[in-house]
């Protein structure tokens, strides 16, 4: 009976092995943990994409159309004032109930009403209301007071909540049980989540758009750069995002990894504070900007174009209307060092903030300080963490900026679709900008051009007119590049801002 027993034991667990070796799992070093599985627990990329797998947007807008996901047809009217939209009836919440119409009238009315960050981007146009009339339990029909060209991007961005979870009281989701479980539409969801050691999503299979080709998703936590390293070349992790071209050049040439290159769709700048007590004039721009060596930098900090491009536009080639005709500053040290004593600058102490968490920003600053000191002028760097950054670098956009810096290199994260999205901060208000008022004029009338031909025209222009004010010196338009285990495919898919967009495209051998 023992001997039996004992048998009937080996043959189970060689069939557990044989089960686990067979699941296709890839494992994501993520930076950090997170406070709960909602969408809007915060908007870096590194807390993105840990409830991406578990959520999907509407529909993405990039310049070559649409990607539908939630929604699956679009109408909009000639004027661009209503827009139709259609949810794709075989859509389903994790749990098995559908979604409908009401789900996204309830995140609406959790983004105005419930959310500590209450948001009324898809609420309000130029002040007034946006109409929401529900036709059926798929179809729902948007008015718009008056045009905004960025209304769609930011529409199909939009990810939704399931009212029927939070008992359709939008004052009960944050903070709440319902908020930890995760119980989203897309293609992965939620088995086990041990804090701050890692999360596990099994895929969905009942997922409207086809099952993934992954069993297992695991986000594990690791902050430290070098430990992700150890992680991958121990075989822990099935990819590394790489962070500099030292690191590109080692793995380039190893036969047991493989590489992966998409555009980031985000353009990295560096800017004069508009609140500076030392750049007070376009001369002192104009002197600043030139003494800048763009290719040196690309060369000294990305290598290749397979870790950046370097940028020619405030927009990169991902978003809509980018400039094709348009080339980025000319360097030109000996006139540099004029214009900078001839406006005095030449010995003046400027400085630079950069948030050191971003990738490349640390090593571009010491580029552009080793640069403007050779044109005359001293940079003092100041490496702040990414709340930090963050909370000082914008704070000018409210017209009481801090001038305690005078330098800063930052990045347009939301380039893909309609770029209005982002840049409309940076150009919209004399107050607290160094753009002329022809530029903001521009951008204004660019956004609420409902011509499709004609809006592309002022955006064009807008580009060309920003850059003569020199008030944005755009460097880089990077790429995630990967290395990954051999046998990985699918992560240069689909071009997207935050890894990756469609998950279900990835897979192992």
């Amino acid at each position: 009976e023992t001997e039996q027993s004992t048998e009937e034991e080996t043959t189970e667990d060689v069939s557990k092995d044989s089960e686990t070796s067979e699941k296709k799992v890839f494992v994501y070093p993520a930076d950090q943990d997170v406070s709960s599985l909602l969408p809007s627990s915060g908007g870096s990329d590194s807390v993105a994409v840990m409830f991406k797998p578990l959520y999907d947007p509407l529909f993405v807008v990039t310049n070559e159309g649409y990607h539908y996901y939630l929604v699956d047809n679009l109408e909009e009217s000639e004027d661009g004032l209503t827009i139709k939209l259609h949810f794709n009836e075989n859509a389903k919440w994790h749990d098995g109930e559908p979604v409908t119409v009401n789900d996204f009238l309830f995140t609406l009315k959790y983004y105005t009403e419930g959310a500590t960050r209450a948001n009324t981007t898809l609420t309000k146009v130029n002040g007034e209301e946006v109409i929401y009339e529900k036709t059926s339990d798929y179809d729902i029909t948007i008015t718009l007071p008056s045009n905004r060209s960025s209304f769609i991007t930011s529409l199909g961005r939009t990810y939704i909540y399931p009212a029927h979870v939070f008992g359709n009281d939008p004052n009960v989701v944050e903070g709440s049980d319902e908020a930890m479980l995760g119980i989203g539409n897309g293609p992965f969801k939620l088995k086990e989540w041990n804090k701050g050691e890692n999360i596990i999503y099994e895929k969905n299979p009942d997922y409207y758009r086809g099952e993934a080709k992954i069993d297992e998703l695991i986000m594990k936590i690791i902050p430290d750069a070098s430990a992700k390293e150890v992680a991958l070349q121990s075989g822990e992790v099935s990819c590394m995002r790489i962070s500099s071209k030292e690191k590109y050049e080692k793995y380039k040439n190893d036969e047991n990894y493989s590489i992966f290159s998409t555009p980031e769709c985000r353009v990295n700048y560096l800017v004069c504070n508009p609140m500076s007590s030392k750049i007070t004039t376009k001369e002192q721009r104009e002197a600043l900007f030139t003494s800048i060596n763009l290719q040196e930098i690309m060369d000294t900090v990305y290598g290749s174009e397979e870790m950046s491009k370097a940028a020619t536009s405030i927009f990169c080639d991902q978003s809509l209307y980018y400039n094709t005709e348009m080339s980025n500053y000319e360097y030109d040290l000996e006139k540099a060092k004029q214009m900078v004593k001839d406006s005095g600058l030449e010995g003046e102490t400027l400085t630079y903030i950069y948030n050191n968490q971003r990738v490349g920003m640390p090593e571009v600053a010491i580029v552009i300080q080793q640069q403007l000191k050779a044109a005359g002028i001293n940079v003092e760097l100041q490496a702040m963490d990414s709340p930090s950054f963050f909370s000082m670098f914008f704070q000018w956009t409210s017209g009481d900026a801090s001038t305690e810096w005078d330098l800063g290199t930052n990045g347009w994260d939301s380039l893909q679709g309609d770029p209005s999205t982002q840049i409309v901060s940076y150009a919209n208000n004399p107050q607290v900008t160094n753009c002329s008022q022809e530029t903001i004029d521009m951008i204004n009338a660019a956004i609420a051009e409902p011509n499709e031909e004609l809006r592309e025209q002022k955006f064009l222009e807008f580009q060309q007119l920003i850059q003569d004010d020199f008030t944005i010196y755009p460097i880089s338009c990077p790429n995630y590049v990967w290395v990954t285990q051999k046998g990985v495919t699918g992560l240069d898919a689909i071009n997207s801002m935050i890894p990756f967009e469609d998950w279900t495209l990835i897979d192992v051998a």
